[in-house]
Order: structure tokens, then C-alpha cells, then sequence
């Protein structure tokens, strides 16, 4: 997606009071997460006002069940979940039934399931999809942060939408 027009605003954090940077697309979408102040890491969705502007900015998190299923706003985007998960699931992101046989079965490559699931959410409109995930959502599936998964894929998608998204570290 090219992006043409965009706007850069120097801000404070009206939490700790610490300089920062926003830098917005034509859609108001932020695109660089240089305005995330390290003091105020915790306060995901921190309130920036400037030019008497306020905006509410959300962090969208990923990662996995192991790590992460017990933390608040932890949402499963995967077909199943373990039974200690107490989230919600969000199928609209979990990659259809066929698509994850065929790929189980060996029958694709990753980069032939990255291509069939990246047709599966160009059906989506990522700015619906950030509503109705709600603030602050951290999306779970089963891999963890180096292996081969579709959070990976739907990150870059909402990234490449314009929305802050980062793994839990």
C-alpha cells in the first residue's frame, strides 16, 4: 500500500509527560510506533493530546497460549484453544478449516498458505476487524515467536494497514 499522505506531530504523554512522536496516515492510522513511550510501555492505548486533538491510540499484541492465553484482552485466532483458556476466539482471523488440513498435511508450503491466507483477509476490512477485536487485544494462536504461523501473516496485514502491532515480549 502506498501511503501519500501522512502528518509527523511531536507530542507528550499525558501520563508521564515524556516527548514523543506521532506519525499518521491520511486515515489517522498510526504508522510509526516511535510514539510508544518506553515510561508508559504498560499503558498500552496511551492518550496523546495535542493541538487540541485528542487520540486514543491502541497497541495491538501478538502472541502465543503458553505465553500469553492468561493475560486480560487475550483473544484466540486460532481454530481451537487450550481448555485452560478462558478468552474469547475471533475465527474471522484463524485460517480456514481446509486451509490448515491441507497445510498439516504437507499438501502446502508455507509460502503457498501465506498466499491462500493472505486471499482470506483481503475479504476483511482491517479497520472493522480492529473495532470489533475492541482495545488493546492481544491475538493468540499456538506457535511461538519463531516458528512458521498465520499471527505472523495477519500482523504484517494490520501492519501494513496502518495499526501498531507488536509481539509480547
Amino acid at each position: 500500500m502506498k501511503l501519500v499522505d501522512f502528518a509527523a506531530k511531536s507530542t507528550q504523554c499525558t501520563i508521564c509527560s515524556k516527548e514523543g512522536r506521532l506519525i499518521f496516515n491520511k486515515f489517522n492510522r498510526v504508522l510509526d510506533e516511535s510514539w510508544y513511550c518506553p515510561d508508559c510501555s504498560m499503558h498500552c492505548g496511551a492518550c496523546w493530546d495535542f493541538n487540541s486533538v485528542k487520540v486514543e491510540i491502541d497497541v495491538i499484541r501478538t502472541s502465543y497460549f503458553a505465553r500469553s492465553s492468561k493475560l486480560p484482552n487475550a483473544i484466540s485466532i486460532a481454530r481451537g484453544y487450550p481448555a485452560s483458556f478462558k478468552g474469547r476466539q475471533y475465527l474471522k482471523l484463524a485460517p480456514s478449516k481446509d486451509l490448515l488440513d491441507e497445510y498439516k498435511r504437507g499438501k502446502l508450503s508455507e509460502e503457498e498458505y501465506a498466499v491462500v491466507f493472505g486471499w482470506q483477509l483481503d475479504e476483511l476490512d482491517p479497520v472493522e476487524v480492529v473495532k470489533e477485536l475492541g482495545p488493546n487485544p492481544i491475538l493468540l494462536c499456538w506457535e511461538g515467536p519463531s516458528k512458521f504461523c498465520h499471527r505472523h501473516l495477519v500482523a504484517d496485514w494490520l501492519l501494513k494497514a496502518g495499526f501498531a502491532v507488536s509481539e509480547v515480549a
